[in-house]
């Protein structure tokens, strides 16, 4: 039933975000990164979830907190915050377009395509509410959980870096437009 059900909702999502990006006049994060919470137009309505964002981004951003993690204790953090975010799911306690950005941003960290669909879903919510950083969001959660059924990433926004080149992971759809790319605020592929 999961994967009738996850291969019903893919093309839904991806039609959803393009119906979203047509209908509604969402503002560039030009110059901002999708963590970054000054920004937000929409105050979180969840203090609890709030704090579990604010809590990855430290684990995250070592720049910031100045605290390094084991990747072992990173990972656990992690599996401990997508499971409080599924449960304030399921309680229906995740209700403003800051709430959803939070959400999408903590789950798009799990290897599970459940997650990840979830995640998607949440970034479009986000931008619905005017959230304009959950653009990339909704292009790099839709690439996340491409990958995790096996199909090519849409927006190129999973790869590694290293000293001379990008390495995407898996293959990228050619349909994609770089235009489109820099409507999401993702990088193109050129950059």
């Amino acid at each position: 039933m999961t994967s009738r059900l996850v291969s019903f909702a893919a093309p839904i999502c991806m039609g959803c975000l393009a119906a979203i990006m047509a209908l509604s006049a969402i503002g560039s994060s030009e110059g901002r990164t999708y963590r970054d919470r000054e920004h937000s137009p929409i105050a979180a309505s969840n203090p609890v979830q709030a704090k579990l964002y604010d809590a990855m981004v430290l684990d995250h951003r070592p720049s910031i907190s100045q605290v390094v993690l084991s990747p072992a204790k990173l990972v656990e953090n992690d599996a401990d915050r997508i499971d409080r975010v599924r449960t304030m799911y399921l309680e229906s306690s995740i209700q403003s377009g800051q709430d959803c950005y939070d959400a999408a941003s903590i789950l798009r960290r799990s290897k599970h395509s459940e997650d990840l669909i979830l995640a998607h879903d949440l970034a479009i919510i986000a931008l619905s509410y005017d959230q304009p950083m959950a653009k990339a969001l909704a292009a790099e959660t839709e690439d996340r959980y491409l990958l995790s059924i096996g199909r090519p990433q849409r927006f190129g926004t999973q790869s590694k870096t290293n000293q001379r080149n990008r390495q995407y992971d898996g293959s990228i759809n050619p349909l994609v437009t770089q235009d489109l790319r820099v409507q999401m605020d993702v990088s193109t592929l050129k950059d």
